[in-house]
């Protein structure tokens, strides 16, 4: 072969060579541009105006800008994170108060359903009580009574009328079917009730006095020392305070320290008086006083008496009744703890006839024995309480302050 030949040869393999590689690498260089493709975005095919186009070039380059979103995106997790935080720990704590609420409703709930049943247990044990039914028998009464027994000793009753009080509560309740809880309480009702009993009603002077046609009479009339004529001079001032005007008749003429008494009396309170003239009898004393009541229109008058346990003392009150015919006789006996007054009250009553009785000195000593005593020995209406020594220590009497001096009212 010729030089010619061999370089023609050496320049077709070249050719040859060139076109392998080149193909090669457009093969290479078509996958590179296939793969950068499909990394790119894709383009959206909406037409974008010039303006946007032109501020799109002007936009930061791509990896400036992925960072400050990726720094911006940090942050609002961060913010979102905080925010989260603050959520829980407000949720925690209304959560805890919540709790701590339910709790304490729970305890109050608790409390009030044991107390409902301890309230529901009590009525239904009281129900049962109620329902059951017993006979009262005298041993029930005997426990009962012996409190009351012990009383009325210590303020001097007789035993007789203790006697007569428990008769009467045996007689009210003995063998009666009652209520078990009841019991006691209607012993002691049986007692106010036989207490009760003793006690006279007493009529009421001031309509008596009013209604009178003639000058209503009080005749007084007492031991003495029992604080007769100043009891008469306080019934005056009673009289005095009603509005009615009354006359003070000193027919006590064994007495002159009385008849002062009596004259003193009617000068303070400025009551009119007649008084014993030289030899004068008590009864015409008493009689003139209800003449003068008559003329000058005096409603009332009232009698004093002289008393020393004679036969003349006793003719003289006799002869004052039989004169001038009184309305009532009170019997003025003072509180005293033996029976003193009550013997008087039995022989003045057996021999004058008692309508009425004021007891005195009842601020020395107390007055419910001897008001038991009287109401039930002599049964008679007690008028009048004397609390002390002047004109206005007198009280009507009233059964209610008796009973609940006794703890019965």
């Amino acid at each position: 072969m010729s030089d010619e030949s061999k370089e023609g040869i050496g320049q077709k393999i070249k050719r040859v060579l060139k076109r392998i590689f080149a193909s090669m690498f457009s093969k290479e260089s078509k996958e590179i541009q296939s793969k950068q493709s499909e990394m790119k975005p894709k383009k959206s095919k909406t037409k974008v105006s010039p303006k946007k186009r032109a501020k799109q070039t002007k936009k930061e380059p791509m990896q400036k800008r992925s960072r400050k979103i990726i720094k911006k995106q940090a942050e609002v997790k961060k913010a979102e994170n905080e925010e989260k935080k603050e959520i829980n720990e407000s949720d925690y704590k209304r959560q805890e108060t919540s709790l701590k609420r339910e709790s304490r409703k729970e305890l109050r709930k608790a409390f009030f359903k044991k107390k409902k049943e301890k309230k529901v247990k009590k009525e239904k044990s009281l129900i049962s009580l109620a329902t059951e039914r017993a006979k009262i028998l005298n041993s029930d009464i005997d426990k009962e009574f012996s409190e009351w027994e012990l009383l009325f000793h210590n303020i001097n009753l007789a035993s007789e009328i203790i006697g007569k009080i428990k008769e009467k509560v045996y007689q009210d309740l003995g063998g009666r079917d009652i209520k078990i809880e009841k019991i006691e309480k209607r012993i002691n009702f049986a007692m106010r009730d036989a207490i009760s009993s003793m006690i006279q009603p007493q009529s009421d002077l001031i309509k008596q006095i009013k209604s009178a046609s003639d000058p209503f009479v009080i005749l007084f009339m007492g031991p003495a020392g029992s604080g007769k004529t100043r009891s008469l001079v306080k019934v005056g001032r009673w009289l005095q305070k009603k509005d009615v005007l009354s006359i003070l008749a000193a027919s006590d003429t064994t007495s002159s320290q009385a008849a002062s008494e009596l004259e003193d009396y009617a000068k303070k309170l400025d009551l009119p008086l007649t008084k014993a003239k030289a030899g004068s009898e008590p009864a015409l004393v008493a009689l003139e006083a209800k003449k003068y009541a008559k003329e000058q229109g005096i409603k009332c008058v009232l009698i004093d008496t002289a008393w020393d346990g004679s036969s003349n003392a006793a003719k003289e009150i006799k002869k004052i009744i039989s004169t001038v015919k009184p309305n009532i006789k009170l019997f003025i006996g003072k509180s005293t703890k033996d029976d003193s007054t009550l013997q008087q009250a039995i022989y003045f009553n057996k021999e004058f006839g008692i309508d009425g009785v004021i007891i005195s000195k009842t601020d020395i000593y107390d007055e419910k024995s001897t008001v038991l005593t009287l109401s039930y020995s002599i049964k008679k209406p007690i008028y009048f309480l004397g609390t002390g020594s002047e004109p206005d220590n007198l009280i009507p009497f009233e059964k209610e302050a008796i009973l609940k001096k006794l703890k019965l009212g």
